[in-house]
C-alpha cells in the first residue's frame, strides 16, 4: 500500500501537492480502504464459484455425431466455393492472414478480399441450418 501511495504522490508531484502529515495519512487510509474493498470483491467472487461452473462436461455421442456432420457440411460448402474465394477464406481463417496481407499476396484490392470473405461466410452459414 505504501508503494501505491508513493506512486500516486509521485504522479501528482508536477501539481506541487502539499505533502502535509494529514494529507499523507488520508492518502494512506483511502488506499488501504481501496485494497480492502478489492480483496473483499475478489474473495466473494472466488467463493461464489461452484465446481459445476468450471468442470468440463463430456459431450454426448449425439453431440459428437452432430458436430461431425456439421463440420462435413461446412467443409463441403468451402470446397464448393470458387477458387479465389476459397483461397481468401482459408488464408484468413486457417492461416491468420489479415485482409491487407491477402490483398497484397493475391494482388487484389482489400475490398475484393472483403467481398470474397463475405461470400464465403454466407456459404458457411447457409450450410449449417
Amino acid at each position: 500500500m505504501v508503494q501505491d501511495v508513493f506512486a500516486a504522490l509521485w504522479g501528482r508531484a508536477c501539481e506541487h501537492a502539499k505533502l502535509t502529515p494529514s494529507y499523507l495519512a488520508r492518502a494512506t487510509r483511502f488506499t488501504a480502504i481501496s485494497h480492502f474493498r478489492s480483496d473483499s470483491r475478489r474473495t466473494r467472487a472466488l467463493n461464489s464459484i461452484t465446481e459445476e461452473q468450471y468442470a468440463t462436461q463430456s459431450p454426448q455421442p449425439e453431440q459428437i455425431l452432430a458436430g461431425r456432420q456439421e463440420l462435413e457440411r461446412i467443409g463441403a460448402a468451402i470446397q464448393s466455393l470458387p477458387a479465389r474465394c476459397r483461397q481468401v477464406f482459408l488464408l484468413n481463417r486457417m492461416h491468420g492472414c489479415t485482409y491487407e496481407e491477402i490483398a497484397l499476396g493475391l494482388q487484389i484490392s482489400v475490398s475484393t478480399v472483403e467481398r470474397e470473405m463475405a461470400r464465403a461466410i454466407l456459404a458457411c452459414k447457409a450450410a449449417v441450418p
